[in-house]
């Protein structure tokens, strides 16, 4: 992500970037995925972005249930508020529930997509300025109370999946 700027047209996901890859962090876990890079805004305008504009950003094609450029993604930002993503043909599909609202720096969701009756997962973002203008973004994707076996077969497909999201993230220019 750079410097406001414009952004792609309503409708559009950008590809991701070439470029370096999220960095795994040395404190990930059996249980959790950890993926963090850094962008050139401060935490306010990065969480924004985050929360606000993700339909304008997220990489449909490929990270979403519709698949499609045309889903829609939302946050409702507040605890208790829904992730979700609204597909062409009228669907509504709920990803999570926001279990921690703090702007400008965290936010946790409950995880629902390929979980099911074996536990739970959840997803915490924080947003740390580390200088005037640069924030480092974590996603710490976690198990929560999800069966071992489950989370086993789910992590290898989440570390890549996070790496795709965070470059288009990177990438959007708004």
């Amino acid at each position: 992500m750079s410097a406001p700027s414009g952004g792609p047209p309503p409708g559009t996901s950008p590809e991701p970037a070439p470029g370096p890859a999220p960095t795994p962090s040395l404190a990930a876990s059996p249980k959790a995925v950890v993926k963090t890079i850094e962008v050139s805004v401060d935490a306010e305008h990065a969480f924004r972005v985050w929360t606000e504009r993700i339909d304008l950003w997220w990489p449909k094609v490929g990270h979403s249930v519709g698949g499609q450029v045309e889903t829609r993604m939302a946050f409702e930002g507040t605890e208790g508020g829904r992730f979700v993503e609204r597909t062409p043909d009228g669907r509504e599909i709920e990803w999570g529930v926001i279990l921690v609202w703090e702007p400008p720096s965290r936010l946790v969701h409950s995880w629902e997509l390929g979980t099911d009756e074996q536990g739970s997962a959840e997803v915490e973002i924080t947003f740390v300025e580390i200088d005037a203008g640069r924030t480092r973004v974590t996603v710490e994707h976690r198990a929560a109370s999800m069966a071992p076996e489950l989370w086993k077969k789910l992590a290898k497909d989440f570390s890549k999946g996070w790496e795709d999201v965070l470059r288009a993230f990177q990438a959007y220019e708004d």
